[in-house]
Formats: C-alpha cells, sequence, structure tokens
C-alpha cells in the first residue's frame, strides 16, 4: 500500500497520472474527511485521520515505514504507509 495525494502533490501528481489513477477529494473544505474517505475515516478531522490510518495499517500489519519527511505549506508530516514501492 502506497498512500498517493494526486491532487495534492507534484510528484504524486505525475505518478497518479502515470498510473491512471482517479483524482478524488476526500478532505472536505472545513479539513474533516468524507465518506469517500471510508467509513472509518469519515467526519475525523484530518490530523486525526491520520492517526487512525496509520493505526489501521499497523493492525493490518500493512505499515512498512512511515515517512514524515515529506511536508508542504498544506499538510505538514503526513504518514505515508508503503508496502511496495512504485
Amino acid at each position: 500500500m502506497l498512500k498517493v495525494t494526486p491532487a495534492h502533490d507534484k510528484a504524486d501528481f505525475e505518478i497518479g497520472q502515470r498510473h491512471k489513477l482517479a483524482v478524488i477529494e476526500v478532505i472536505t473544505a472545513n479539513g474533516h474527511m468524507n465518506e469517500l474517505a471510508g467509513a472509518d475515516l469519515n467526519g475525523l478531522d484530518r490530523f486525526k485521520a491520520r492517526k487512525v490510518a496509520v493505526e489501521k495499517a499497523t493492525e493490518l500489519g500493512s505499515l512498512e515505514k512511515e515517512d514524515r519527511t515529506r511536508t508542504t505549506s498544506v499538510s505538514a508530516n503526513a504518514p505515508t504507509c508503503r508496502l511496495n514501492r512504485v
């Protein structure tokens, strides 16, 4: 599993284009996750949702590493969950 945010980050946008990924918005204007984020994250503040997503990936044994080196002006310290590199 690789968290890719094509609508948010230039490098991720390029990955999304290369792999023909849909660009979907999962964060509302007020910073909460919407129904497209899934039942476990729907309605959560984006910062809480990141923590829950990491916890879920860890529980599933799917979290290889959490990369906090990528930051942007919109979203600092967003965890990246990786199993296979693209």
